[in-house]
């Protein structure tokens, strides 16, 4: 078990360029240059990522509705939204999908909370809000920034 100020330590010291959840820069440009042979299975599922994103382009973002005391749906959701979309955002580089990554982003945001007497639904609204605004940082306005940063803190992690 490591100690409250060793963990610190540790987190004091990562790089604080972006994206770094689960890929870093490079990892995404390696994956970029890996595409480009048509009969692949990555470019098969590159194609399939992309596709989805652009199918979510006249989608309303999720809203706060609960299935009974749940808002799980709502946060898994908005996580496999945000996950395509920034992974578009990754692979493509069109503004197209951070402008409806940031849309998604800031309609949670707005959210009064996310479910904090269920965790589990708090935990992936989180995980959703950390995979958009680290991954299509380098794309987001910010004030969008900001306020998606304040809201995965306020709604996510001090509750």
């Amino acid at each position: 078990m490591i100690s409250v100020s060793e963990l610190q330590v540790r987190i004091e010291a990562l790089p604080r360029t972006h994206p770094r959840l689960l890929a870093d820069a490079e990892d995404f440009r390696s994956l970029r240059e890996s595409l480009g042979h048509s009969s692949s299975t990555r470019d098969q599922l590159a194609h399939a990522v992309i596709r989805h994103a652009d199918l979510l382009a006249d989608v309303p973002p999720v809203t706060r509705t609960l299935q009974g005391r749940r808002l799980l749906g709502e946060s898994r959701r908005c996580l496999q939204r945000l996950m395509n979309l920034s992974m578009a955002w990754q692979l493509t580089s069109d503004t197209k999908y951070v402008a409806r990554g940031q849309q998604e982003m800031l309609a949670v945001a707005e959210f009064s909370d996310w479910n904090p007497s269920h965790f589990l639904d708090v935990a992936e609204m989180t995980l959703a809000m950390a995979i958009g605004y680290d991954w299509m940082f380098d794309g987001l306005d910010d004030t969008s920034r900001e306020t998606i940063r304040d809201a995965i803190l306020k709604k996510g992690v001090r509750l």
